[in-house]
This record gives C-alpha cells, sequence and structure tokens, in this order.
C-alpha cells in the first residue's frame, strides 16, 4: 500500500471513530462537519456513489422527452 493510500485510510478510521462520539453539543457537531466538507465529495466519489448523477440524467432525458412532444 501506498503511503498516501495508508494515511486516507488513517482519516477514514479517525472519521468514524469521530461521527460515532458525535453528540448534542452543537459546537462539537458544527466543527466535525467543517472539517469534513473538505474532503466529502473526494470520500464520497471513491465509494462510486452516483445517485444525484443517475438523477439529473433521468430528469433530463425525460425533460427531453416531454418538451420534445406537442401538447
Amino acid at each position: 500500500m501506498k503511503i498516501p493510500d495508508q494515511k486516507s485510510a488513517l482519516d477514514q478510521t479517525a472519521r468514524k471513530k469521530g461521527s460515532h462520539a458525535l453528540d448534542t453539543d452543537v459546537g462539537y457537531v458544527a466543527e466535525y462537519y467543517r472539517d469534513r466538507a473538505d474532503t466529502y465529495d473526494l470520500h464520497v466519489g471513491s465509494q462510486g456513489y452516483c445517485g444525484p448523477i443517475v438523477v439529473a440524467e433521468l430528469a433530463g432525458a425525460v425533460q427531453t422527452a416531454y418538451l420534445a412532444k406537442e401538447r
């Protein structure tokens, strides 16, 4: 395993542990998600999550098909 991958894996493990420790302290929760926001898209993308893309493409196809017909 390469060093960047190891660091990434360690960061991911730390985030998981951090998310399990969330409580009702608003400041702590805000800080946790603020820190996580920088890498959210990268993290979600690395897991192959593409739900919003599929929905957007489907909506575009439906819109195109609907608008192409005479009303």
